[in-house]
């Protein structure tokens, strides 16, 4: 159907970690490149009755810098990774799709996404569900000469909404690029669980939001 994303993710305990990851020149041997902030407004799309999620799938709109992406991704992980690497470490199916910045939310381009949540929502309407504001600082991993990975430090809020208070924390992902290997991530994770002593989250955004 698409893309299998597979990353490493992690909950950042506070602001001087955080910090310290967002300066950091090596990591588990990898050169760290400079960072490359963001700012993303996601927000997440489905019927009334959660169709998408209880099949296992959340639809996510993400408005950034460089436009408007549509995404349909999976809420668990879709496979296990070789040799059962890491806990941390998730594999997950998905497929994007840019959009028309002045289209309303729920409309959806014509495509392979489209079809594949008419099947999922039985043609039912889509409606919000949640919304999530990021500010992301997204830097490459590389090893001789080659990126690796890319490690992107977030700072994830929840707005207050129908009289439930808003909620804010940070995560950290370890994103595996073409040049990435499952190995580049075991070595990652064996650093960022045992020299940074963080703990592996590998439930998506949108399902801590919810929770």
């Amino acid at each position: 159907m698409g893309a299998v994303e597979v990353e490493l993710k992690y909950l950042v305990p506070d602001a001087a970690t955080a910090a310290r990851l967002a300066a950091v020149a090596r990591l588990a041997g990898y050169e760290v490149g400079p960072g490359e902030p963001r700012h993303d407004r996601d927000l997440f799309l489905d019927t009334a009755d959660r169709r998408l999620l209880r099949a296992g799938w959340y639809l996510r709109r993400r408005e950034q810098a460089g436009g408007v992406t549509l995404t349909l991704k999976g809420a668990a992980p879709a496979a296990a990774l070789p040799g059962g690497v890491t806990p941390a470490a998730v594999a997950r199916e998905e497929v994007s799709v840019a959009v028309d910045p002045a289209a309303p939310p729920t409309a959806l381009p014509p495509g392979p996404l489209a079809e594949r949540v008419a099947a999922l929502s039985g043609g039912r309407p889509l409606a919000p569900l949640a919304e999530l504001r990021q500010e992301r600082l997204a830097r490459p991993l590389r090893r001789d000469g080659r990126e690796v990975a890319e490690l992107s430090l977030d700072t994830v809020e929840v707005p207050a909404a129908g009289g439930r208070p808003g909620r804010r924390w940070r995560e950290v992902e370890v994103e595996l690029r073409e040049g990435g290997e499952v190995a580049d991530l075991a070595a990652l994770d064996a650093e960022l669980r045992g020299r940074w002593g963080l703990r592996p989250v590998p439930a998506a955004k949108v399902a801590r939001a919810l929770a």
